[in-house]
């Protein structure tokens, strides 16, 4: 029997109608790594005392479930099943023919999930494993001077064996760069993505949902998945050229931001993007830093806030792109 090896994992995705009902995939993500979501399982030890110095005489099964990342480069079509998983909610908004608004956004009251049937293929015939009732726990997104990354972080079902590989392909979607991305500071998101960009050298966030699972007796695997705090968090880094984020910081000076990262046109006068928008941010941490031979640099650390004055939701991602229905 021959082996898959190098490129030939894959990982396909589809968004449930009821959470832990398996629905056949609709996507093919396009992988910047393996797909990592693996079985596991928690051996419950037997400890007896025999007579004899073994401490552990027998195990029996006990908890089950799937846990790994699913990682892929920001683009245009296909990040956005992640994110609506992230967080939760979409409104698809028809702009112009040809030209969607998805505007995704967090749950903000009640703990359920939405959820994803992932079918992950290592080997098209030996080795297809569908996990149901798949939650992203967390979403990071960071770009540096490269492509720009995401991550969702896993949790769901122990995986069921023997389902056939989905025929779904890849959607066409334009990959970001750094050479993409505008980051904007303002009192408010409108006048943050209104007034100038400002160069970062380093920029991330992450998305998390605290997911809990849950167990229930007669039952070794999760039987439900739920959703605690909501929390995004970030970090960026840019030349100390002036004191203004180092104020900010000193003086808890809470701004908006608006990351924006701007693909190719689709329409006459409409460009597809991608825009990630922090209502309110606190300063964590504000380091100034250089090496001995170096430029220094001030990298800020933030947590996102909710302003009622703009929105109800003190984060939010609008994506751009020719995508007529919801993901």
């Amino acid at each position: 029997m021959g082996i898959d090896i190098g490129r030939l994992g894959r990982c396909y995705l589809g968004i449930e109608v009821s959470p832990g009902t398996a629905v056949a995939a609709t996507v093919l993500l396009p992988l910047s790594s393996p797909a990592k979501v693996q079985d596991k399982h928690e051996p419950i030890p037997v400890d007896t005392g025999s007579g004899r110095r073994y401490v552990t005489q027998d195990s029996v099964m006990g908890k089950r479930w799937s846990e790994g990342e699913v990682p892929m480069y920001l683009d245009s079509v296909n990040a956005g099943y992640l994110l609506k998983l992230a967080l939760g909610n979409e409104v698809n908004t028809s702009i112009a023919a040809g030209v969607n608004d998805h505007n995704f956004y967090p749950t903000v009251s009640g703990n359920t999930p939405l959820t994803a049937t992932i079918y992950n293929c290592r080997a098209a015939t030996t080795d297809v494993e569908r996990i149901d009732s798949a939650v992203v726990n967390t979403f990071a997104l960071s770009f540096e001077d490269g492509l720009v990354e995401c991550t969702a972080s896993v949790l769901g079902r122990f995986p069921q064996l023997g389902a056939a590989e989905p025929t779904v392909v890849v959607a066409s979607g334009t990959t970001f760069s750094f050479r993409d991305a505008q980051i904007y500071f303002g009192a408010t998101m409108a006048a943050a993505e209104g007034g100038s960009a400002t160069p970062v050298t380093q920029f991330s966030c992450e998305v998390a949902q605290d997911v809990e699972m849950i167990y229930r007796s007669n039952e070794g695997d999760v039987l439900t998945l739920r959703t605690k705090g909501f929390k995004v968090t970030g970090k960026y880094t840019v030349f100390f050229d002036s004191v203004t984020e180092r104020d900010k910081y000193r003086e808890l000076t809470k701004k908006a931001i608006v990351a924006k990262f701007t693909g190719i046109t689709i329409a006459t006068g409409y460009q597809e993007f991608t825009k990630l928008r922090f209502a309110k941010v606190r300063l964590d941490e504000g380091e100034i830093d250089t090496g001995l031979d170096d430029f220094f640099v001030f990298a800020g650390s933030f947590t996102a806030e909710v302003d009622n004055a703009q929105v109800p939701n003190a984060f939010d991602v609008v994506v751009r792109n020719n995508k007529s229905s919801v993901y």
